[in-house]
């Protein structure tokens, strides 16, 4: 008998990440550490305007991109589960589009912790709003998912069988800064990358940290020279025996006195020094002259061409340099689609990571909460982040459709392009049915399952029934092929009007008469198979691709045509 393998599932290593006492103490800026380094990060994010614009269209974009639930599958099951989470995700308090930005803070500070709130969905309730519901079939639904503020961050649980694993999140929070735990089966844990399974991520503003310290301490220093007129050094003399350390307290009162005045020369509305005027015995010098200390010249440093450059570093490092093109007179449109869709990409990943979590975390509990089985979770899925160049696109299917590629009809194709150029959809178009042909080109007969009968039991191609005297040249007539059942005579259902006034389009003549033909009877498909046999509309079907044009047609296809589009 062989002997068995016992599997071993404890952990043995552990990730190496420095934590004590449930704190994190990965960082090497003490300035970015701990609670006055999400201090600093909200200072970033809020006061310079590089990182405040960026951080904007990373939320409105975010915003207004379109999210759907996917079903697990086709089933009718699976669809009812997919359409639950969905009113679940509108029903929330905050809304869907709040939390989302709330959700979002994570690139700001590299983490964000959001926990999931339950409620019966029994209707409106005026007393609770976050209890309140649009439906009222008794089901588990969110109540909302609060955020959980990163500055109140009390330390991380983490497990003690395997060292890494987050168990929670402690929590101190006004007003009542009671400590609470957060387990993580009850929220949603947004980091922006793991690095040895660091529960608080990486900031996107770490890497520009010290452009923007540079940045804001040269502005500062910048306003002081503004402030002074750049002018130069201020410089006050005064006699020497002021600066004695055997000053009586005069001396000292008035060396207090003349230091304030020096350093708090500045151009305001209130500039101007009074000094008096003394000279000393010999009456050539006087005791007291205030002066400023200047190189003579202009100064040594563009202080606006350095914060420029910390600028450019900023955007650099947040993929938002894009952000500067036009306002320094350099980059070309290709270089700006370029970056653009970097960052468009970069976006886009952030949103993966959104949706992973969620369809991790959220969803599955949700549906078991309701006693569905987890073969029928949804996921969450976000579209597209940048907008369609039409250009490109119509010249790449003009390309596809030079190269011999038919490109339409295609529903699907259809859909999409007039989804992508924001066009309402025809719900029509796209509908004509392709012709299957048979190994020697002629057109096939389909049989009730939508397969191509064999050839050599199709029968033979009826006639086209003889048309009127008045057919136009050129049409084709009975004559020359087999007769066939002809169609019967309808008719004329339009009225005639006075040769010399055209008809107008009003309400009742629809725009359908000036559609494209394969549009028009694609519209007309059910109707018309209702009133052919099947070798008939084979051959109506020839004669349509034929024609091209509804002025083309036999006239007894036209006047077929025109009859269906009256009874609709």
């Amino acid at each position: 008998m062989a002997n068995k393998v016992k599997l071993d599932l404890s952990a043995i290593g552990a990730t190496g990440l420095p934590v004590w006492s449930g704190r994190v103490y990965e960082e090497v800026l003490p300035e970015l550490e701990g609670p006055q380094g999400r201090k600093t990060l909200r200072e970033m994010s809020e006061q310079d305007p590089i990182i405040g614009g960026t951080m904007l269209g990373v939320e409105l974009l975010s915003r207004q991109v379109p999210y759907t639930i996917k079903p697990a599958n086709d089933s009718k099951k699976a669809h009812e589960v997919a359409d639950f989470i969905d009113e679940c995700l509108t029903d929330m308090s905050p809304t869907w589009e709040d939390t989302l930005s709330e959700i979002l803070s994570f690139l700001k500070f590299g983490w964000s912790w959001l926990e999931i709130l339950y409620k019966r969905r029994q209707g409106l309730k005026p007393n609770t709003p976050r209890g309140s519901s649009r439906f009222e079939d008794n089901k588990i639904g969110w109540a909302g998912w609060g955020i959980r503020a990163q500055e109140t961050l009390y330390k991380w649980e983490f497990s003690e069988q395997d060292q890494g694993e987050l168990m929670g999140m402690w929590q101190w929070a006004p007003p009542t800064y009671n400590i609470n735990l957060i387990p993580r089966t009850k929220s949603l844990h947004f980091v922006t990358k793991s690095q040895k399974e660091n529960p608080e991520g990486v900031s996107i503003l770490r890497n520009c940290y010290r452009s923007w310290y540079m940045k804001k301490n040269i502005e500062i220093i910048e306003g002081i020279g503004v402030e002074r007129d750049l002018a130069g050094l201020p410089v006050l003399w005064a006699p020497s025996n002021l600066f004695s350390a055997n000053a009586d307290p005069e001396e000292k009162a008035l060396f207090d006195r003349l230091q304030k005045i020096v350093t708090a020369i500045k151009r305001d509305e209130q500039e101007g020094i009074l000094m008096p005027m003394a000279w000393d015995e010999d009456g050539k010098n006087p005791l007291y002259k205030l002066e400023l200390l200047s190189t003579g010249g202009d100064r040594q440093f563009d202080t606006n061409a350095i914060i420029n450059r910390y600028d450019e570093r900023i955007a650099m490092s947040m993929l938002a340099d894009f952000i500067l093109m036009g306002h320094q007179a350099v980059g070309s449109y290709a270089l700006s689609t370029t970056k653009t869709g970097l960052f468009s990409t970069a976006l886009s990943a952030f949103l993966d990571i959104i949706c992973a979590e969620i369809n991790i975390q959220a969803i599955p509990r949700l549906v078991l909460l309701n006693g569905w089985s987890l073969k029928m979770c949804p996921t969450l899925q976000h579209g597209k982040v940048d907008t369609t160049d039409l250009s490109k696109l119509g010249a790449f299917l003009q390309s596809l459709s030079n190269a011999g590629m038919g490109v339409f009809p295609n529903k699907p194709l259809e859909a999409y392009l007039l989804e992508t150029a924001g066009l309402p959809a025809d719900p029509g178009a796209g509908e004509l049915p392709m012709p299957v042909l048979n190994p020697d080109g002629s057109v096939a007969i389909l049989g009730p399952d939508g397969l191509p009968l064999d050839p050599s039991v199709q029968p033979a191609p009826p006639a086209l029934p003889a048309g009127p005297a008045s057919a136009a040249p050129g049409q084709p007539t009975a004559g020359g092929v087999p007769a066939a059942r002809a169609l019967p005579a309808r008719a004329p259902t339009r009225k005639p009007t006075q040769p010399t006034q055209p008809p107008s389009r009003t309400a009742s003549e629809p725009t359908r008469r000036y559609a494209p033909l394969a549009v028009r009877v694609s519209r007309l498909r059910d109707k018309l198979t209702g009133q052919l046999s099947i070798d008939e509309y084979r051959v109506f079907l020839e004669a349509v691709m034929t024609a091209g044009t509804f002025g083309k047609l036999p006239v007894q296809y036209q006047e077929l045509i025109r009859k269906a589009e009256d009874s609709e």
